[in-house]
This record gives structure tokens, C-alpha cells and sequence, in this order.
């Protein structure tokens, strides 16, 4: 059987502002019900990060079987390896 796992990953294009100080939020359904609310973390990662270097938010990974939900270890990136517990 496969084993599927996805990650979220949300990129900032624009060049204006930093991504933790946009209140971005994320919301996944199932269906037509809401499993789970994500917001932006608001304290960069790495502390005194570079706004314009650190464009990716690494919000969650998700377990295709199972349906396991589980946050990034370091929620801002430069790319998308981000470090799931998935």
C-alpha cells in the first residue's frame, strides 16, 4: 500500500513586508467542515531573519493515510525542506 504525506507550504511573492508580520492564516476542510486554523507565526525563525530571505511558510504536514496533522519544527524557509514529524 502507499504511503502518502503532504506538506503545506505557502510562499510569499511579493517583496513588501515580511511574511510574520502579514496575519496570514490557512484553514484545511474536510468536506465542507474545517478540521483546523493555521495563523502565521509572528516571531521570525531564525530570530532577526532577513524579511526578504525567508519567504516560505512551512505551516503543516499531513499523513494521506492516517490524516495526521502535524506543524513544522521551523515554520520560515528559504525552500521548501522543511522538517516535518510526519
Amino acid at each position: 500500500m502507499f504511503d502518502s504525506r503532504f506538506r503545506l507550504l505557502i510562499n510569499k511573492y511579493s517583496s513588501d513586508g515580511a511574511l510574520w508580520e502579514s496575519n496570514a492564516q490557512v484553514s484545511l476542510a474536510r468536506g465542507n467542515a474545517i478540521v483546523r486554523t493555521f495563523k502565521v507565526p509572528t516571531t521570525p525563525t531564525p530570530a532577526g531573519a532577513d524579511r526578504n530571505k525567508y519567504k516560505n511558510w512551512h505551516v503543516c504536514g499531513i499523513h494521506g493515510t492516517t490524516g495526521e496533522i502535524r506543524i513544522a519544527r521551523e515554520p520560515f524557509g528559504t525552500n521548501a525542506d522543511a522538517e516535518f514529524a510526519v
